[in-house]
């Protein structure tokens, strides 16, 4: 085989198998020769990086936001316990209102 083939060959496995299974919604230019594989390659891996990062940060603050109501839940819960006991009971001592957060946060 040729240089001219294994480029060709090369260029088409690289294009049609190993980018789309690693990078299915990248959208891909015509290729010319190698040089402009690695060209492309230099110049979009900062953005797949940058694009990656800012889907991680998408994902932890959405899941920072869940846990942060999940959170404001529980503490409302156990206010309005401790409310209800203390209008029935008078004041609760430090034991008891650790028992009512204890209720809702496990």
């Amino acid at each position: 085989m040729d240089s001219k083939s294994l480029r060709t060959a090369f260029k088409t496995w690289f294009r049609g198998v190993k980018l789309p299974r690693h990078l299915p919604n990248a959208v891909l230019p015509e290729f010319i020769d190698l040089q402009e594989i690695e060209n492309m390659l230099e110049t979009t891996a900062d953005n797949w990086l940058e694009q990656s990062r800012d889907e991680g940060r998408k994902e932890g603050r959405e899941e920072g936001r869940k846990e942060g109501r999940k959170e404001g839940l529980q503490e409302g819960r156990t206010m309005f316990l401790i409310g209800l006991l203390e209008e029935k009971f008078g004041s609760l001592n430090p034991e008891t209102k650790a028992y009512c957060d204890s209720c809702f946060n496990r």
